[in-house]
Formats: C-alpha cells, structure tokens, sequence
C-alpha cells in the first residue's frame, strides 16, 4: 500500500493493542503458536513501558490519555471514561493536525475529534460521545458495531435490522482468510470480542489510502477476555480454576484472541510501511475469586429508589454516568447510594463532581436471589436488578508494551507518556 510514496513518506501505522500481556505472548511463541509475534520480537526490541503507582489510576481511560497528552494523571486529571470534553491541553492527534497530518483514526479510546483536517478520518470509540468522520457505509456499520460492543451484559439485544446491517457489511469488509479463522474458533468464549475487533480492523484496512499520512487503530477485545478467562490460558500456572457453568477448561479463548491479532499483524507487516504496537497496560493474573455484576437497567433502579436525576449514562462494563440539574440533588444521591451496603460491602464506588456522579458497582461476591438490602429505606433484591458479566480473571498491571517494526533510540523501559514525544517526532520527521 502507499507505493507511490518513498520510505520516509509513508503512512505511520500504530496497533493499540489495549492491555495486551506480551508474557503471554512469548510463551505461547515458545510453545509453537503465533508466528507473526514472533517476527515482530525476532526483528527488534520490546520496549517496557511504566505508568502509575496507584492502582486505583491503572484505568485504560486514565492511562491512554497519558499517551495522547504526554501527561502524568496528575496533571493531565482524566480520571473518568468520557472526561475529556474540555480539555485545557492538546492530544497528539490535536498537534498532528495542526501539522497538517492526514489522520486516519479508529476507535482511539477516550479521545474527543477536534480535526480541522478535511482529509482526516475520526471513527470514535464505543464509549464516547464524540463526532465520527467517515464514509456513510462506515459510520453505518460502526453504529451497529458500537451496540453489539455495549450490549455484552445488560445492554439489550440487535434488532434484526442491526443483524442484517451487520452481516451485510462483513461480507463486504471481512477477508476469506478472515471467515476461516473465524470458523475455527467459532464455539469459543472469545469469538465475539475477536469478531468485532476483526471487523474493526477491516474498517482501518478498508480505509487506507495513499493520502493518510498516520493512522491509529484501538482494539479492546483481548483486554475483556483476559479480564474474564485470563485463568483458561494453557500457559498461565494458577491454583484457582473457572467453574465448568462458566467457560469449557479446554477453551484457551486467550489463545484464540490472541491469533486473531496475529492474524491482523500480517497485513500490518504486508502494508510495508513502519508501524508500533502499543499496550497502554497490561494485565496479570488476578488471585481472587471476584464476581463482575452491571446494573440490568440503570434509571428503573434509581426511579425505584427515589432519585432524582436528569440523565443516567451507562459506561464500560460495571460503570455509569448520573447528571443531575442541580447541586442539591447530586449531594443527596451520593449520600443515599454511598450508604448502600449488602453483606457488610459497599455496593458502589463513586466520585462526585459539579452535578453529576461517576458510579462503579463494586460488590464482588457472587449474588443470590433474595440478595435483599435497603436501598434509600426501600428494600429490594439486588438480585433483580443486576446482570452477571464474568468471575475476574485478569487485574491491571502498570506494565505496558511498545514494539515496532523500525530501530528506535528509546531506552529498553520508559515512562508510558513519554511514548508521546517519540510518535509525534516519528510521525512530523517523516513529513520534513
């Protein structure tokens, strides 16, 4: 792709690869599986990145803004999933633009579009409320695409005319190649989160042309299966085994994500162009029996308790979003879910800021029926009101990775923001 253009000129490629675990990685090389993994390591460093101390800032909403700023938290103070509507700072993106970069960006996890670029391309991420530039059979597609992404517990089922939308256009997007990979791990606890990220990529790959001069593609599938099966890996040791009700002991869905995108890193090698994979964090074995539950249907819980409210806006997986039209209420409704409590636990965790409340269903022991507590004196079954998502797998790890296939000067370990810095000196030489 992009012949036309010499080695120096041609477009600048990065895979975030959100929390891959490239430990992982390496024993499954060593065990015989994903070739293009290992042409990406044979050929050059794998560069550690670090990221924060904290654990409770070890979220990819937190840490992918780092990237993009160049910032620590503490200054860059992003610590919500949609946080990022006023901004007193410029992203990466921001300052390729004003560079006259052509950008072609895919689902970069919470980021705003601030484009200028009429030749750039902006497909936002599932999760925030941004502006999409792209073709109209594009943006049709992501639409569907970002409801089945949110509908994997409690977030209601495609209608037929999303299924069909769906099935049209992986005919159109999808490679024969693809199918046949897909086939094989069909029955696999991973086969959804690898068909979508497959479908996304094919929107990234469909969409390259010779007038891009950079372009960035996020994929999160591997991150939400190691977050709910990292245990079924057949190259993770741990004494803690997933219940047969939960997942076949003989499905590695680890392994079978992780193929998906060595299949995806083939044509980044074909594209013949310099690219980086980029992890943000990654994860590791998670120690703990811990259940993951979301709410089944957020404003019929905080109607039924009495709260009010003028919007509830559901997030990633346990998170969601309350806004309130004045001070008053948002006091009294932290106030009133801060003190539910079941079994001696919180239920929730929140943060509170100038009306509106960021809220995680923390509870993470399994939930029974007639699970009931008092919730602002009214008594309900939690058990009615929630949706089981997974038993946690995989925690957070500050540990993150950057490989490429191109020499670089960086050091073997480095800050994760400092990743910044290196892209946009990367991206802007290239065009000098």
């Amino acid at each position: 792709m992009n012949k036309s253009k010499t080695n120096t000129e041609q477009m600048k490629n990065v895979l975030a690869l959100n929390e891959l675990n490239f430990d992982l990685i390496k024993k499954y090389i060593k065990a015989g599986y994903l070739p293009n993994f290992k042409r990406l390591l044979k050929n050059e460093r794998l560069i550690i990145t670090e990221s924060e101390n904290e654990y409770r800032l070890l979220e990819p909403w937190i840490q992918w803004v780092s990237v993009y700023s160049g910032l620590k938290y503490h200054s860059h103070k992003v610590f919500r999933l949609g946080d990022i509507n006023e901004l007193n700072f410029k992203l990466i993106f921001d300052e390729l633009d004003e560079s006259s970069i052509n950008q072609l960006l895919v689902s970069p996890f919470n980021c705003p579009n601030n484009l200028k670029n009429s030749n750039s391309v902006f497909i936002s991420d599932p999760w925030t409320n941004t502006k999409s530039t792209a073709s109209k059979r594009h943006l049709k597609l992501i639409k569907v695409l970002i409801k089945a992404i949110n509908n994997n517990a409690g977030g209601g089922r495609l209608k037929l005319q999303d299924l069909l939308t769906l099935g049209i256009n992986s005919i159109r997007e999808l490679k024969l190649t693809d199918f046949k990979l897909l086939l094989k791990i069909y029955k696999s606890k991973s086969f959804k989160a690898a068909f979508l990220d497959l479908l996304i990529f094919r929107v990234y790959y469909n969409s390259k042309s010779a007038k891009f001069d950079f372009g960035w593609l996020f994929l999160n599938g591997a991150a939400h299966i190691q977050h709910h099966y990292y245990n079924n890996s057949k190259v993770v040791e741990s004494k803690i085994k997933n219940p047969d009700w939960y997942i076949n002991k003989e499905d590695d869905c680890i392994l079978n994500i992780y193929s998906v995108y060595d299949h995806i890193l083939k044509d980044y090698f074909n594209f013949d162009e310099d690219f980086i994979v980029l992890t943000g964090l990654s994860q590791k074995l998670h120690k703990n029996q811990t259940f993951y539950y979301r709410l089944s249907n957020h404003a019929q819980l905080l109607n039924k308790i009495n709260l009010k409210y003028s919007k509830v806006l559901p997030r990633m997986s346990r998170d969601f979003l309350i806004e309130f039209d004045n001070q008053q209420d948002c006091d009294l409704a932290f106030k009133i879910l801060d003190n539910i409590n079941f079994d001696s636990r919180k239920l929730f965790d929140i943060d509170i800021r100038d009306k509106s409340l960021f809220v995680e269903l923390i509870y993470s022991k399994e939930i029974m029926k007639n699970s009931f507590t008092l919730f602002n004196n009214v008594s309900l079954d939690i058990f009615e009101f929630v949706d089981f998502v997974a038993i946690k797998n995989g925690e957070h790890s500050k540990v993150g990775y950057l490989a490429s296939n191109f020499k670089t000067d960086l050091n073997e370990e480095i800050q994760l923001e400092e990743t910044n810095a290196f892209m946009k000196n990367w991206v802007i030489n290239s065009k000098l």
